[in-house]
């Protein structure tokens, strides 16, 4: 292709071009049009060369637009020098060198900001100097821009970016077909990330707040008449195409603004939700201003990204490819970034619902899909084993016995308790801390009262019970400095030679809980969950940042139920809890085998294990001495 292009970096668009600081302006070249490839490209060369010749004539003169370094602040004047005396090819890693020796500044640029760009650009953009080998500019950014999906051209070969304040950085993987994240992680004040000829990438601005970028490109030979990243390719999920331009790689650009498009490109989760995320909000962000972007519409766009069915079996086939049976993740980075891309599509949809539909709790979305995550598989695969050893150990007469539920959730196991047990309904009350908890609990049928486990009197629960029940580790949500407290309280709701019993997870349970959790038919409600070790106040905590995705309708449900942090003391602790509070008899299993666990255990083989303890007919010694205190 021997089309003249313009002699700047946005030639293709002239209402784009980088300003010309003072001094002589340049020739551009503004023709597009098919050319013959013999004589055509002989006289576009010969024109190059007249322009060339008579640049070098006024080279010397004092200006500060691009291609003149008499105007240039110390600092950038200093990494224009040492950019041009380098020998040899300019690698990343020699721009990164001069970068760091020139020391230059945000406040070097600012002579070049574009903060107030138009909000159909998607970041402002400035040359500070060319010289047909390499290219300096200057990108201004301010809260919600960023930057298309983007290569940096076919003569690009190396290049780097210096950032001055908080940016976020994404870079991809195309086989020609199939468009992939890699990785998705922050940047730093002062940060300078290395590009390559091969480097698919996307930055944006983080958090409030203007800030400005430096960039160096660079191509191996010296070429008048063509931009160093001439003939970017923008990558379009969303629209599965790529479309070839020069100039800015902007985000949702019109079609028309493209040199070429090509078809058939294929993205997968993490990036074709992403992408439809950045593009509500700056379609949204340029509408509000009056000057649409793109062709797309807000509502169109939103529309396609909660639309559940596509959006459901991208995610499977993703989580099959990099999950192993186990529930856990095989790439970290991979992994940090579909969780992150997935709350901030929760986020997107607390915005553009808001309104429309107002939460009573933090809990209440997760209620709605807890069963189909938890509470079901939960029960069936455990739960119901050692429900049935319990009744069939120490439940005389279930129609008559008196039980209580602490931290009843949405009632399922009560009205698992109710029909396979036996429990009369009257004799079985629930307490939970969150209302949307306790209203799916009533809607069960089950009697259900909000209730803090650490505040629990006899009087709350209609008199002294014969069994009080705890599950899914119910007490490790209790402050750590709590925990003994709740247990004391559950005994003093208990009559003498009653029962308690729940379940348990032990200190290492982090080597078993999965990343990704499943529930519903055909696995249409799907939790990503992150969790870690931390130390506070010298004891352990696991958090664990969950967010849940619920494709059972036709648009996607999303809840994003924050960090859950579970205190996690060591099982002799929670022995001498429980004794200190109910007397000698308590013993411990491990809740899927129903093995007995030693005195002396540490941890068991499923991670999660069983307390059954009976309430002295005296009060035992911890609890008395608590009492006297």
């Amino acid at each position: 292709d021997y089309s003249p292009h313009h002699h700047s970096v946005d030639h293709h668009y002239p209402h784009r071009r980088p300003e010309k600081f003072g001094g002589p302006k340049r020739t551009h070249l503004v023709q597009h049009r098919s050319i013959n490839p013999m004589g055509d490209r002989i006289a576009y060369l010969a024109i190059i060369s007249i322009v060339h010749a008579a640049s070098k004539l006024t080279s010397d003169a004092p200006a500060e637009g691009p291609g003149v370094r008499g105007g240039l602040p110390p600092r950038l004047l200093a990494l224009a020098k040492s950019l041009e005396a380098r020998e040899g090819q300019l690698t990343s890693t020699r721009i990164a060198a001069a970068i760091e020796e020139s020391g230059v500044q945000e406040e070097d640029l600012q002579r070049w900001e574009a903060f107030a760009h138009p909000a159909s650009d998607s970041y402002g953009r400035k040359m500070i100097y060319e010289d047909g080998r390499f290219e300096v500019m200057a990108m201004s950014w301010v809260e919600g821009d960023i930057s298309a999906i983007h290569d940096h051209g076919t003569d690009m070969r190396h290049g780097c970016v210096k950032t001055f304040g908080d940016f976020e950085h994404a870079t991809y993987t195309f086989d020609g077909r199939n468009l992939e994240i890699s990785t998705l992680d922050p940047l730093r004040d002062g940060d300078i990330v290395k590009v390559e000829r091969d480097t698919l990438h996307q930055m944006g601005a983080r958090g409030h707040g203007r800030r400005m970028s430096l960039h160096v490109y660079a191509r191996p030979q010296h070429k008048d008449g063509r931009g160093v990243t001439d003939d970017t390719r923008i990558f379009v999920p969303r629209g599965r195409r790529v479309d070839l331009v020069n100039g800015g790689a902007f985000f949702a650009r019109p079609k028309s603004d493209s040199k070429a498009i090509f078809s058939d490109v294929h993205a997968d989760f993490t990036t074709w939700v992403r992408d439809l995320i950045l593009t509500v909000r700056r379609v949204s962000r340029a509408e509000a201003a009056g000057t649409p972007a793109g062709d797309e519409s807000s509502t169109d766009l939103i529309g396609k990204l909660f639309a559940a069915d596509e959006t459901h079996a991208l995610l499977l086939s993703d989580l099959e490819r990099h999950m192993l049976e186990t529930g856990h993740h095989m790439d970290s980075r991979w992994w940090e970034a579909i969780h992150r891309t997935i709350r901030d599509w929760a986020a997107l949809q607390v915005e553009v619902e808001a309104e429309a539909r107002p939460l009573s709790d933090s809990f209440a979305d997760y209620a709605e899909m807890y069963d189909a995550l938890i509470g079901i598989p939960c029960l069936e695969g455990f739960m119901a084993n050692f429900i049935r050893f319990f009744f069939e150990c120490c439940v005389a007469d279930p129609a008559v016995t008196k039980f209580v539920s602490v931290g009843c959730g949405t009632g399922l196991v009560e009205e698992h308790i109710i029909k396979v047990h036996g429990v009369c309904p009257d004799n079985l009350l629930g307490f939970d801390f969150s209302p949307s908890q306790v209203a799916q609990a009533q809607a069960r049928g089950i009697r259900a009262v909000v209730r803090d486990a650490c505040a629990l009197e006899p009087v709350d629960v209609g008199g002294l019970q014969d069994v009080a029940f705890a599950g899914l580790n119910v007490f490790h949500y209790v402050p750590a400095e709590r925990m003994a407290e709740a247990i004391r309280r559950t005994a003093e709701i208990l009559k003498p030679g009653g029962y308690f019993f729940g379940d348990f997870i032990t200190p290492d349970h982090i080597r078993w809980y999965p990343n990704v959790m499943y529930g519903g038919e055909s696995k249409r409600v799907v939790s990503l969950r992150t969790p870690r070790l931390v130390e506070r106040g010298g004891r352990m905590f696991q958090e664990s940042s969950i967010v849940n995705l619920d494709f059972r309708g036709e648009r996607v449900r999303l809840n994003d139920a924050g960090t859950h942090k579970r205190h996690l003391p060591s099982m002799l602790r929670v022995r001498q809890y429980f004794e200190d509070a109910f007397g000698p008899d308590v013993h411990f299993y491990d809740a899927l085998s129903m093995e007995p666990l030693p005195p002396e255990a540490d941890t068991c083989t499923s991670t999660r294990y069983v307390v059954i303890a009976r309430k002295a007919d005296a009060a035992p010694r911890g609890a008395a001495a608590t009492a006297r205190d």
